[in-house]
């Protein structure tokens, strides 16, 4: 250890001047790197004056010569600018000159133009004038042509009363048609009815028949449950001939059951065999068997019956059994008398010979020779009620079956029954069908009459207000064919005054000498603009001129300054600093390196007895391992028993209780506290040799017999009142779901027939509506399921005009589109709504459709109010208000509204 310490030492020294050598050698080389950095500085420096002492002399004699040029310069702009005074000087004098003359000059020059204006605007706007008159006399020679033929307006009148007559014939074709197929509608909704009635009574009684056949499947579980415990006590091979059971081939009643039972118990459950051999082969097996072989069994001869009033009667004259039982009966129900009581069943008892017995109906059973036995009924498990369950439950399932086929017979004919209702209703549907496409042709029939009456009701309107409008237009157009003649003279006589006052304006002027006095001016201000080029291009000489001088000055100083900076820097300088202390810290590195010489070679010296030190020590280490490993297997080994002992312990005190143990003088233990129930343990010398197995014996007797439970009564009838309650919730349960049962049944009556009813009335509308804004084809409301309109959809089915009966899916957007339109508006028919708001619906609709979809809007908007969001040009002159929505230069928006009524009445339309 002191060895190493002193390395540790010597290697701490060592590193210590290590470092210190190493900052040494830094600094050196930090220094040596700023002496050559201040070199290249200095060599640089003396570069850069050298340079600037070369620039010097070039550009001060460029400054000379730059001065030499501007005086050159300002001097001849100084002679430009003379000439320039001059000019001007002339030209301020001839205005002087000419003042007096040009304000007469300026006043006939704007009358000359007010009047040529005046005359050209008289000149168009009378020309304007006599367009608009040509126009409206062309017009108005068209209205009167127009008026004098009437003969249309006759020819529509008859053409209406015609389509008039047309149109109620095909209408009364529809009603009678409608009538009919309500008619049939009703009928095959009565049979829904009672087939949804039928259905539902179909369903509950196959529920009730599930629900016994599941009670007669438990029923019979039962019973074979309980025909295996009648022979469960005993295993019959399949060779093995068994005619039953004494219980099972007997019949006894009821009052006699507990005296019979209380003298027969356990021979009850004897089987009878036909054969001796059968017998046999019960016996090889290593259960308790109670039989009787009938053809080794003889008859005892019994008793005369003793002639006491207590006494009922031998027991096999007082119960019923098979014939082939008989023998059995004789030989086990022979000896036994029934008595009335207890008192002479005991008085009786000594008096009869050995193996016979007498016994009460409550069970008291009195041998020959006054041995007596009293036994109570065992209800549930004894012979004769397993065996009167059986029979009860065969009973019982016999009834449950002739009911159930009953039960079936009754569902097979409500099946038949429903099945024929169906086949009305679908009867009824077909011809539902068949009448509702004819209907289908006579709504187009009244349809198309109604369109053509429509039509030419709209054209003889039509034609009637034209002939009043006429007529008002040919007032209104002579009225402004007069008032334009008017103005048209006042044009012309407007532009002729304004043709007189140019003429004289013209006059005057060509008396004044204005082309002489221009040209003069002109000639002037030539010279001037001459004059002030010239100034300013031998400005810009100068101006360039005195900047050069102003840059080269810039230059020069920059140069100077520049110089006398560059020279400042070499004299800061100092070289010789910097090498002083370079050389300094050579010395101290150099220094260093003489220290740590003497240092490595004594760590080395160190080292190496470090090195033999070590080699003696591994040869210690490995002995001491050695030991540890046998120390720590000594303390396993001794853990280990320790283990075991305590484990013993806990066995003992598991099997025999809390007991003391003996302890050896070199063992210490746990000692019970001195309280009663402590055991005390023989002292055992010498143990059995099957102590083992024997103690494995009877810890699995232990086993077996399981744990007490002494809570078992107490948690028994926890769980017999828990079942009691959770039985009567679901009771409960039960009455309230056919409760809510029978209001469903309710609700969905009603809500059919509303559907139904609704369906139906939209349907006759939607035929019409389709036809209408088609121009024509048929379409009708299909129910997917007609049978249960709770669940029941609605499909379209349309037939376009010369076109196939197809569904809504195989149609075009557009013609999907206007049949939706067509649905909602029959929607409305049938059940009109304050409001409709409609965004963009007539987007996929052509021009023909779009005129009948206005229409019918048109129509519904007297019961209805339609706010519709539209880009179609059609559809908006059906508004009798519009609102336009657009975007300002704030990116806003904006609304206008306008009324077309209130619009067109302006005046400037009209």
């Amino acid at each position: 250890d002191d060895l190493r310490r002193r390395l540790r030492q010597l290697q701490t020294r060592l590193g210590e001047t290590q470092n210190r050598r190493d900052d040494a050698r830094d600094q050196l080389e930090q220094s040596r790197r700023q002496v050559a950095i201040l070199q290249e500085r200095r060599q640089s420096l003396q570069r850069q004056l050298a340079e600037i002492e070369t620039e010097l002399p070039a550009i001060a004699q460029q400054r000379e010569t730059a001065a030499a040029a501007l005086a050159e310069a300002a001097a001849e702009l100084e002679t430009a600018q003379r000439q320039l005074a001059q000019n001007q000087a002339e030209l301020n004098r001839f205005n002087q000159t000419f003042q007096s003359k040009q304000a007469e000059i300026n006043k006939w020059q704007t009358s000359l133009r007010e009047a040529e204006q005046k005359q050209r605007q008289a000149q168009t706007r009378a020309a304007q004038l006599e367009g608009q008159l040509n126009q409206l006399r062309e017009r108005l020679q068209e209205r009167k042509e127009t008026e004098e033929d009437g003969a249309e307006l006759t020819q529509l009148d008859a053409q209406i009363e015609n389509l008039t007559a047309v149109y109620q014939s095909a209408q009364n074709k529809a009603d009678e048609l409608r009538a009919e197929r309500s008619k049939l509608q009703e009928q095959r909704q009565d049979l829904i009815r009672q087939l949804k009635k039928l259905r539902r009574e179909r369903r509950e009684a196959e529920r009730d028949l599930n629900r016994r056949q599941k009670e007669m499947a438990r029923l019979e579980t039962r019973v074979e449950m309980l025909d295996q415990m009648r022979l469960k006590e005993v295993k019959v091979g399949p060779d093995t001939a068994v005619l039953g059971s004494l219980a099972g081939l007997i019949t006894i009643p009821d009052e006699y059951q507990t005296a019979v039972a209380a003298a027969l118990s356990a021979r009850l459950a004897a089987l009878i065999v036909p054969e001796e051999a059968d017998l046999w082969r019960l016996l090889q097996g290593d259960t308790a068997v109670t039989a009787l072989a009938l053809n080794g069994a003889t008859t005892p001869s019994l008793p005369p019956l003793p002639q006491d009033t207590a006494v009922i009667g031998r027991a096999s004259d007082l119960v019923s059994y098979q014939p082939e039982a008989e023998t059995a009966v004789q030989l086990l129900l022979g000896p036994i008398l029934l008595v009335k009581d207890d008192q002479a069943a005991y008085r009786i008892a000594r008096t009869l010979p050995l193996g016979v017995t007498a016994v009460t109906l409550s069970g008291f059973v009195a041998h020959a020779g006054g041995l007596v036995e009293q036994r109570g009924p065992d209800g549930q498990n004894n012979v004769l009620a397993r065996e009167e369950a059986w029979r009860k439950g065969q009973k019982k399932v016999a009834q449950m079956r002739e009911k159930a086929a009953e039960w079936e017979t009754a569902v097979n004919q409500q099946r038949a029954l429903i099945e024929e209702k169906q086949q009305a209703a679908d009867n009824l549907q077909a011809e539902e069908q068949r009448l509702g496409g004819l209907l289908n042709e006579a709504n187009q029939r009244v349809a198309q009459a109604q369109r053509d009456l429509d039509r030419q009701k709209q054209q003889r309107g039509f034609l009637k207000r034209q002939r009043e409008n006429q007529a008002k237009e040919l007032a209104r157009l002579q009225e402004r064919i007069a008032a334009l003649e008017s103005q048209i003279a006042a044009e012309k006589e407007t532009a002729g005054r304004m043709e007189t006052a140019v003429r004289e304006a013209a006059a005057q002027l060509e008396k004044l000498p204005i082309a002489a006095a221009q040209q003069e001016r002109e000639n002037l201000r030539q010279s001037i603009h001459a004059a002030q080029t010239i100034v300013a291009g031998r400005q810009a000489v100068t101006d360039s001129r005195r900047a050069t001088l102003n840059q080269l000055d810039q230059q020069l100083a920059r140069l100077k300054a520049r110089q006398e900076s560059l020279r400042q820097q070499q004299t800061q300088l100092d070289l010789a600093e910097q090498e002083q202390a370079r050389q300094k810290l050579q010395a101290r590195l150099e220094e260093l390196d003489a220290q740590l010489a003497p240092m490595k070679k004594e760590l080395q010296a160190l080292r190496a007895e470090l090195a033999q030190l070590e080699e003696g020590t591994a040869v210690l280490q490995k002995e001491t391992h050695d030991a540890e490993t046998r120390y720590t297997q000594a303390k396993i080994a001794y853990t280990q028993s320790k283990t075991e002992i305590e484990n013993l312990q806990e066995r003992i005190q598991a099997d025999l209780g809390i007991v003391a143990l003996h302890y050896d003088d070199d063992q210490t233990g746990p000692t019970p506290l001195p309280i009663g129930g402590v055991q005390q343990l023989p002292v055992v010398d010498e143990l059995p040799e099957d102590i083992e197995e024997t103690i494995q014996n009877y810890r699995a007797q232990m086993q077996r017999m399981g744990a007490i439970n002494p809570d078992a009564p107490e948690e028994f009838q926890e769980t017999q009142d828990r079942f009691d309650f959770l039985s009567q919730q679901i009771d409960d349960l039960n009455q309230t779901e056919a409760q809510l049962r029978a209001v469903i049944a309710e609700l969905d009556e009603l809500t059919s027939r509303a559907f139904a009813e609704t369906v139906e009335k939209v349907n006759e509308a939607f035929g019409v509506t389709f036809t209408q804004l088609f121009g024509g084809g048929s379409a009708r409301l299909v129910l997917t399921d007609p049978d249960d309109l709770t669940i029941s959809g609605v499909d379209i089915v349309a037939r376009l005009p010369n076109r196939r009966e197809q569904g809504l899916g195989l149609l075009s957007g557009g013609e999907r589109a206007l049949t939706a339109a067509a649905l909602i508006f029959s929607l409305l028919k049938v059940s009109p709504t304050p409001f409709c708001i409609m965004d963009e619906v007539d987007a996929a609709l052509d021009e023909a459709n779009i005129n009948r979809f206005r229409d019918q809007l048109r129509e519904l908007s007297m019961q209805t109010q339609f706010i519709v969001i539209t880009h179609n040009r059609g559809t908006v002159q059906a508004a009798q208000t519009i609102y336009g929505i657009s975007m300002g230069s704030d990116s806003a928006s904006q609304s206008i509204s306008i009324k077309p009524e209130d619009y067109v009445k302006q005046p400037e339309l009209i």
